[in-house]
């Protein structure tokens, strides 16, 4: 039978309250050192899920730890994505419950390495192993992370893998609190696009700006020019009937539309 000794149950907590203390901007990489506390891994891979009533999309990709002499990160997460409709595991996608999983758990070590996945993403690399937490909560697909291993450091024990499970619901939790499409940011979305008429990308950025980001960080997020990100902030300023961007910021506070999404 599997346990967690006294040292162990510290070292689980501690982790679980790094989770629920991180911010909305802190918090993929919060979970990545809190994971690497219980178990060792030599890189992460993150995704936020966006629901479709008929697919499940790979959006807004962060690593951990990658390895510079490693393709780069943002090359090798959109091969990622476009492989994704051959990917062995796309099936366990539209279950209705968080996974734990080792990729050996599911399939042979045989097949996993003779597939595009692993040929194209995984092996240039040089990662071998991996284990999964898929978050599921509410019926939402929140989001992934992934933990990777080369060969020298052996596959993920089965005690590594129950202290994974533990902590996962913790996780899948607090994301959900910054998942954009939960109940409270879905809200927020209508009470924006139908009070002030704000688009989209509006909305986006919206939130980006009630988080205090300066004009540069916001326009590295949406991957547009910085003077395209200030026309945007001028358009709602307008829409919101406001002077200026903390306005903005105090109009959302008053009117309880504050978007907190990642």
């Amino acid at each position: 039978m599997l346990y967690l000794d006294e040292n162990e149950c510290h070292v689980m907590t501690m982790a679980v309250l790094k989770c629920y203390e991180a911010s909305v901007d802190e918090y993929r990489q919060a979970v990545f050192e809190a994971l690497e506390s219980l178990v060792p891994f030599a890189c992460g891979v993150s995704f936020i899920m966006r629901n479709e009533a008929d697919d499940k999309r790979h959006v807004k990709p962060i690593s951990y730890k990658w390895s510079p002499d490693a393709p780069s990160f943002e090359e090798m997460s959109a091969k990622a994505i476009r492989l994704g409709k051959s990917y062995p595991y796309r099936s366990l996608e539209w279950r209705k419950e968080s996974l734990v999983f080792r990729d050996t758990d599911v399939l042979s070590e045989e097949f996993l390495q003779s597939s595009d996945f692993y040929q194209q993403v995984r092996k240039p690399i040089g990662m071998h192993y991996s284990c999964k937490l898929w978050l599921v909560k509410n019926d939402l697909l929140l989001g992934k992370f992934g933990l990777l291993r080369p060969k020298e450091m052996g596959n993920f024990t089965d005690l590594e893998l129950m202290k994974l499970r533990c902590i996962e619901p913790h996780v899948a939790q607090r994301l959900y609190q910054f998942h954009p499409q939960n109940d409270e940011n879905q809200r927020i979305r209508m009470v924006l696009k139908q009070r002030f008429g704000l688009t989209e990308r509006e909305i986006q950025i919206t939130g980006l700006l009630c988080r205090g980001w300066s004009n540069r960080q916001i326009s590295e997020r949406v991957n547009s020019a910085e003077s395209t990100v200030k026309k945007h902030v001028y358009v709602i300023c307008k829409k919101m009937n406001v002077p200026n961007r903390a306005s903005v910021m105090c109009r959302c506070v008053l009117e309880g539309v504050m978007p907190q999404s990642i």
